[in-house]
């Protein structure tokens, strides 16, 4: 029985041996697996290359160890260095961006083990090149829809290129036309003249490969254009294109001229106190624009204009002119513009045109000023307005301009005021039903025609809120039957004050009006636009009230927003 029992212990004692001797030798035998590169990029074609990377599948070099040599034998024209990222990862940095027609190759070297000393099997080299000369950019760029009959087009290539092959495979394809129409190279002095002029304003940096390309035949007005970079244009190595590169233009609509003018409304006559305008759709030499000219029975208008470079696309008029006067716009015979083209619409001209009357005016100069209390007159600019007017007198039973006139007499009060005059619109008054509001009434002394500045009479210092309404105005602005109203805030005073906002102190200076020197004893008081006052003090001798403590920022006051009504 001890005997059957030893063999017993010696049969399992022999088998889990075995079984780690065969344990050993398959971790030894997994020791030298297989070793390959898992990646290499790129490959192929392939444009925009500033680097190469490759990734083992096993550790390669030791960790810390990375500035080793390289594990391929690299032929290539451009000049690189190779780094080993971590054990695994290799990169290969070109000095500069790979251009057109290069070819590189990356072998592994023979002898090449990973850090276990296994070979690497698989795929030993690698390659791909740049393909053949692509276009980075085209100016005009694509997509421009103005471009001209005889347009240029600058390409920038990515590399050299075989100028024969260009002729041979690149063309225009033009909407309506079948055939392709065949490309120019420009060369010499009339290919740098091209550059400088077109090119480097918008580009200041010189490329280094630049094609300059023009169709053999005028492209038609108000058409899609397509240049076509076909395939098999070749970069000086004989690398050609693989596919076509399209770009899409459009040429710019017939040559005309249009005249501009503002009116009340589109059957109307010009405003004869705005602008006339004669703009074209092309430029036109600056020296041919100044020959244009409107004239009337009696006087002659010549053009203003703004000159680029020698061409104009609009020149102005800028009156005033005559109201209801028929005036005629003449060009000079044969206008061109700068590619040549005959205005298409000459037929058109001479134009006549006719202006309105004088639109109706009833406007102060702002919606806030001071005014002298030693002449205590707001000043308000009127014309055309009232039709109904029969007579230049306080008795009229119609008026001129009716009103009405409020005086404040709290600085709480007046800013509330101004906040109002600020977002007041047109269409509404701001004074009607507004406890001691009087009503005035002021005559037009030259007539209800008349462009003049009227006075409106103010009772003394203090500070006020004044509104005008014109029917006649509101008809013509606002709609038929429409009031307009129009309000401003006048403060009448001998003083003006002068504030100054510093970080940690601000003062505030007051001087005279009538003769500029400083005023003591005046109460100043600084307030936010809720009212609610900041800082109060008076002036020393000297007119100024220094404020000795910090004021709060911008961003600490209340917003006091404003709501302007239609």
């Amino acid at each position: 029985m001890k005997n059957i029992l030893k063999i017993f212990i010696f049969i399992i004692f022999l088998i889990i041996f075995v079984g780690y001797s065969s344990t050993v030798l398959a971790d030894d035998k997994a020791s030298k697996g297989t070793v390959k590169i898992d990646s290499f990029t790129p490959q192929g074609v392939i444009k925009n290359i500033r680097e190469v990377t490759a990734r083992f599948s096993e550790q390669m070099v030791a960790f810390g160890e990375l500035n080793l040599p390289d594990p391929f034998i690299i032929n290539c024209p451009v000049q690189g260095r190779g780094r080993w990222l971590d054990g695994k990862n290799w990169v290969y940095d070109f000095d500069r961006d790979l251009e057109a027609g290069i070819v590189c190759e990356f072998r592994l070297k023979d002898h090449l083990q990973d850090i276990k000393g296994n070979k690497i099997e698989g795929e030993r080299s690698f390659s791909f090149s740049t393909g053949g000369p692509a276009v980075k950019a085209t100016f005009p760029s694509a997509d421009t829809n103005n471009i001209e009959e005889h347009q240029v087009f600058i390409l920038t290539l990515d590399g050299p290129v075989d100028e024969a092959s260009i002729v041979k495979n690149a063309y225009f394809n033009i909407d309506g036309i079948k055939e392709p129409v065949e490309v120019e190279i420009l060369k010499g002095p009339l290919r740098e003249r091209l550059i400088k002029a077109y090119h480097r304003s918008y580009y200041p940096e010189k490329e280094k490969y630049e094609i300059v390309l023009r169709p053999k035949r005028m492209f038609p007005n108000n058409t899609t254009v397509r240049l076509v970079w076909g395939s098999g244009i070749k970069t000086t190595t004989g690398m050609p294109t693989i596919k076509d590169q399209i770009f899409v233009f459009k040429t710019r609509k017939p040559f005309t001229a249009s005249f501009e003018c503002m009116r009340e409304n589109p059957k109307a006559g010009c405003i004869p106190v705005l602008p006339m305008r004669i703009r074209f759709n092309a430029p036109v030499s600056s020296n041919i624009a100044r020959q244009i000219i409107i004239k009337d029975e009696k006087k002659t208008y010549m053009p203003r204009m703004d000159e680029k470079r020698g061409f104009v696309e609009d020149v102005s008029f800028p009156g005033p002119f005559p109201e209801k006067t028929v005036f005629t716009i003449y060009l000079p015979k044969n206008l061109k513009d700068d590619g040549g083209r005959i205005l298409i619409n000459e037929k058109k001209f001479p134009l006549k045109i006719k202006t309105d009357a004088y639109p109706p005016l009833a406007k102060f100069s702002g919606r806030f000023g001071i005014i002298e209390k030693e002449d205590p007159v707001l000043p308000v600019t009127v014309r055309n307005i009232e039709a109904e007017v029969t007579g230049r007198t306080l008795e009229g039973s119609h008026k001129d301009i009716s009103g009405r006139i409020d005086r404040i007499d709290t600085d709480k009060a007046a800013i509330e005021w101004m906040k109002k005059v600020a977002s007041a619109g047109r269409s509404r008054s701001i004074l009607k039903g507004e406890k001691g509001a009087m009503t005035f009434a002021l005559p037009k002394p030259s007539g209800q025609k008349a462009f003049e500045v009227m006075g409106i009479p103010l009772r003394g210092p203090g500070f006020y809120v004044v509104e005008i309404e014109s029917n006649i105005l509101g008809a013509s602005l606002l709609g038929k039957g429409k009031t307009m109203y129009c309000p401003t805030i006048a403060l009448v005073t001998d003083l003006t004050a002068h504030f100054k906002w510093g970080r940690e102190s601000s003062l505030v200076w007051v001087t005279s009006l009538k003769n500029g020197q400083p005023v003591e004893g005046v109460d100043i008081v600084v307030r936010d636009c809720e009212g609610r006052a900041l800082w109060h003090g008076k002036t020393d001798p000297s007119g100024i009230a220094f404020i000795n403590r910090q004021l709060p920022d911008l961003d600490e006051l209340p917003q006091c927003e404003i709501r302007h009504d239609s």
